[in-house]
């Protein structure tokens, strides 16, 4: 299993970001079960719930919702703890795009990329932290890509 490619990653704060820095989560493999169900509850149309229909669909076979592909990027996100000690809240996501479906027995991990890095203007203590996520399946192909912009905690003295 993949494992966060910086020692002391649980204790990052705004200053510790410069452009460019990379990070890595741990890896998890999507099965058939895991796709119907998150379908059944949040995206049930027949190509996510029912096997004969993913057979019959381009993709050849049942495959996740775009919606739970995004759902198990936040989930990766949240396991490669880049955030652990300095999140504060999520400001919006841009550039969201499915670039590949996500089938079961896929093993997915995501690659983060700081694309910015700047203090607050208006709320001392915190700054805005652009990053690029990558969502990567064991083929080494992107499944998904979007920018997110994340209100984060500065260092605090001392």
């Amino acid at each position: 299993m993949d494992v966060p490619v910086n020692p002391g990653i649980e204790a990052l704060y705004l200053e510790d970001f410069q452009v460019g820095n990379r990070y890595r989560s741990p890896a998890i493999t999507v099965t058939e079960r895991q796709i119907i169900s998150y379908a059944l509850d949040y995206d049930p149309q027949a190509f996510h719930i029912d096997v004969e229909a993913g057979r019959a669909h381009p993709f050849g076979q049942v495959f996740a919702s775009g919606l739970h592909t995004l759902a198990l990027s936040f989930r990766l996100f949240a396991e490669s703890r880049v955030l652990a000690a300095c999140a504060h809240a999520g400001m919006g996501m841009d550039k969201l795009r499915w670039r590949k479906p996500v089938m079961p027995g896929d093993t997915l991990h995501l690659e983060l990329e700081v694309l910015s890095a700047r203090p607050s203007d208006s709320r001392a203590g915190l700054g805005i932290l652009v990053l690029r996520h990558d969502t990567v399946n064991q083929d080494a192909a992107l499944v998904l890509t979007l920018e997110c912009t994340h209100m984060i905690k500065r260092r605090p003295p001392g």
